[in-house]
């Protein structure tokens, strides 16, 4: 079911704009953010498996039922949405083609694989991959959103009963899912211990926090097919770039921006901007919050008959 863009947008203090019907009485929670979109799933016993894409600038939304045959489970599952228009430049992406890339988790006779699924916008059908990736029974989806690197996208999982972290990347050139293990000092940490970046000179980033309130940081390099190698970039610390008055307290990484070098840190005090390069700081929101996840949304507005962009930018909170 789509709904369509209207005739009319503020171009006051953004406020994201409520679809015209309403959200209805289910509880939602967001996956995932991109190209001026918002990926949103149902997440009650009213309504389960409602997967909805909503631009907060126009209020136009499409829904979409989950992949047939596919039983939703919580932390069984990660998506991601992405403009697919052709010499688009992912500014204004509101009224073209777009994707969502399903991955879940089946488990069923004591086993567990994992499988990639595609809505296109512009068929309004799911595809299966005939691909598929064996995994530990136990293997569950952080929830976190993808980052996207290249023509791929990285999930953050557990990926064994040790709860050890991995990544799921999906290749959407050949289909394929493939699992990437990551530094050994990271593989027992817990989610928001450690996020996943798109850095800025393309490579695949990874951040983790450390007891003594720094932040270590490596990049990924591919040194051949299905093998990769980790290199250390810099170490932050965050006793000396923030005000925290709890040291004792953990601190929380809730997110990143894709291409921008930029993490999201959950202290005692609110929760930062930090730009890991020049340690620019920037606090959007005050006091204590139990927040897991913070997801950017960034996008343009600009309609045919205004020559001025609207730049907003706005965090799109999941818990």
């Amino acid at each position: 079911m789509e709904h369509p863009v209207p005739n009319f947008v503020s171009t006051t203090k953004f406020c994201p704009r409520v679809p015209d019907r309403g959200w209805r009485s289910w509880h939602y929670e967001a996956l995932d953010c991109r190209h001026s979109r918002v990926l949103l799933v149902t997440a009650d016993a009213v309504m389960p498996g409602v997967i909805i894409v909503w631009d907060p600038m126009t209020g136009w939304q499409r829904e979409m039922y989950k992949p047939d045959k596919y039983t939703m489970y919580r932390r069984h599952h990660g998506a991601a949405v992405l403009c697919t228009a052709s010499g688009c430049n992912h500014l204004a992406c509101h009224e073209g083609p777009f994707l969502v890339v399903f991955v879940g988790m089946v488990k069923s006779h004591g086993g567990c694989f994992a499988r990639p699924w595609v809505f296109s916008s512009e068929t309004g059908e799911w595809s299966a991959s005939r691909f598929s990736l064996d995994l530990d029974v136990k293997a569950v989806v952080l929830p976190v959103p993808p980052v996207l690197v290249g023509d791929a996208l990285h999930y953050l999982i557990e990926h064994d009963a040790a709860r050890d972290l991995g990544i799921l990347k999906y290749d959407m050139g050949s289909t394929c899912l493939s699992l990437i293990f990551v530094p050994v000092s990271v593989r027992r940490l817990l989610c928001g211990d450690a996020i996943l970046m798109a850095m800025a000179d393309g490579s695949l980033g990874l951040a983790r926090r450390t007891a003594n309130l720094t932040i270590k940081l490596w990049s990924m390099q591919m040194v051949s097919d299905n093998v990769v190698s980790w290199t250390p970039l810099r170490v932050v610390d965050l006793k000396i770039l923030l005000p925290i008055q709890r040291p004792m307290k953990n601190l929380i990484l809730n997110g990143s921006v894709e291409g921008r070098d930029i993490i999201f840190v959950n202290t005692d005090l609110g929760i930062y901007e930090i730009d890991i390069k020049s340690l620019r700081l920037k606090k959007h929101l005050k006091g204590e919050k139990e927040l897991m996840c913070l997801i950017p949304y960034m996008g343009f507005y600009n309609p045919q008959s205004i020559t001025v962009d609207s730049y907003t930018k706005i965090i799109i909170v999941h818990t």
